[in-house]
């Protein structure tokens, strides 16, 4: 069962129910190999911010490595047209899954870095040291990709993970602020908290107009997790 389970999770599956769906099994048979996959480190268990690990049912799995990532999404699926096709049909299966693993790579690596922001030349250092960060999600409220509250209870940083080419420009800085200002007041467990916005783009030189708001680059990202 785990080879069929890191199939369906490769594909896109990342919920139980979604798996026992796509396997034809009941979700209560998955448990003990998807604990094992996790304890083997193949495949990771995210829980929201806020939710106990001990009882949250909004549990999502993921692969944990991007080759895996890579593998089951580029190569498992199309491996006889691979065996057999041109160097341009090769890269046309390559580059259509391309822009969805570099933007949850970038995302990944970004939730990643929080915990060692406190080591930067930025001014989110003198805020921190932070918890690890964790996405956040709930039905239909919009989802956010870091969220995390400093060890001393002060302050949760809230951002947006982009993968993107060029910098953001002023417009584009407030639009997703205003969104994330949104999704901030459903989060859990904040009550009391300063709240401070982060925009995690690979790119430095972009625009911000709230002392609240701030950028974080692939260079300050790289730079903490050397």
């Amino acid at each position: 069962m785990l080879r069929p389970l890191l199939d369906v999770i490769g594909a896109g599956a990342h919920r139980v129910s979604e798996m026992a769906g796509r396997l034809g099994r009941p979700a209560s048979s998955l448990s003990r190999s998807l604990a094992t996959l996790v304890a083997m480190d193949f495949v990771r268990r995210e829980i929201p911010f806020g939710s106990d690990p001990r009882s949250d049912k909004r549990s999502l799995y993921r692969l944990a490595d991007p080759f895996l990532r890579l593998w089951f999404r580029v190569v498992a699926p199309h491996r006889a047209a691979l065996a057999e096709a041109p160097r341009e049909t090769r890269l046309a299966y390559w580059h259509r899954q391309r822009p969805a693993l570099e933007a949850y790579a970038w995302e990944e690596l970004c939730r990643m870095a929080v915990p060692f922001l406190h080591r930067a030349d930025h001014p989110l250092a003198p805020l921190g040291p932070f918890e690890p960060a964790r996405r956040y999600w709930r039905g239909r409220a919009p989802e956010v990709d870091v969220v995390a509250r400093s060890v001393d209870g002060r302050h949760v940083l809230v951002g947006e993970a982009k993968w993107r080419a060029g910098p953001l420009s002023a417009a584009e800085a407030d639009a997703w602020l205003a969104r994330l200002r949104a999704a901030t007041r459903v989060l859990p467990g904040i009550e009391g908290c300063r709240v401070v916005y982060a925009f995690f783009v690979p790119h430095g030189g972009g625009r911000v107009r709230h002392a609240d708001m701030h950028l974080v680059d692939a260079g300050t990202v790289m730079g903490v997790l050397r």
